[in-house]
């Protein structure tokens, strides 16, 4: 599976590199700075997994995840990102995440679990939490609180996000990203909302865009399936 080097541009626009900068951000990949910005370049799963490592390096501030996931939008995500944004309410969307996540996130298993009022996002991350996987949970859960609160069209306030490691030295900066509360050491991660916010219609629902979208995340699912 090769992954687009969507987020190793938006990487290199945050930190604002200099060419210098720039070949530190690509150290370990295959990838050269003057082509980055090509059409084709893509990476594999641990170059990747170094880009983030690097960025973490260069950033050289704790809060560089919860940032990054600030300002991105659901079309960096590709195909999964167009279903999403698409999708007639956010029931439709989770069902979708949890089918197509592997597409982008391939070191996280991602289940939807009902209860009587509420509903539980479980997401279990494959390696341990190092710096990097800490990074990724930061960047998803925070895309998903955005993600819920393009359908709201408010903040996020009434959902619990939980988080299995242990609150960072920067915890308290959390309540600038996250709208509702945050759970440290928890049992692993969880986002708990009201069962009731699933049905609220998506103005953004689209149908003729959400099929296509579906028919690609489902080829690339083929595809992926075929390679392992």
């Amino acid at each position: 599976m090769r992954y687009p080097v969507t987020y190793t541009r938006l990487f290199a626009r945050e930190l604002r590199l200099d060419s210098k900068q720039l070949s530190s951000l690509l150290s370990g990949t295959s990838i050269h700075p003057e082509d980055l910005f090509l059409l084709k370049p893509s990476l594999s799963l641990d170059e990747q997994l170094r880009v983030v490592d690097n960025a973490i390096s260069l950033a050289e501030r704790p809060t560089f995840a919860l940032e990054i996931a600030s300002r991105l939008s659901l079309a960096a995500h590709g195909s999964l990102g167009t279903l999403l944004f698409a999708s007639k309410n956010l029931n439709q969307a989770w069902s979708a995440l949890a089918r197509y996540h592997m597409l982008r996130l391939p070191l996280i298993e991602l289940s939807v679990h009902y209860h009587d009022s509420s509903f539980e996002l479980f997401l279990r991350p494959k390696k341990n939490c190092d710096d990097v996987m800490v990074f990724i949970m930061e960047c998803l859960m925070l895309t998903i609180q955005r993600g819920i609160e393009l359908v709201l069209g408010r903040k996020l306030t009434e959902a619990r996000f939980e988080f299995g490691f242990p609150p960072p030295d920067y915890a308290h900066r959390y309540a600038q990203f996250f709208n509702s509360s945050c759970v440290f050491s928890a049992s692993g991660f969880r986002v708990l909302m009201p069962l009731v916010l699933l049905d609220q219609p998506n103005p953004f629902h689209d149908e003729r865009m959400y099929q296509q979208a579906l028919e690609q995340c489902e080829q690339l699912l083929t595809q992926l399936r075929v390679t392992e």
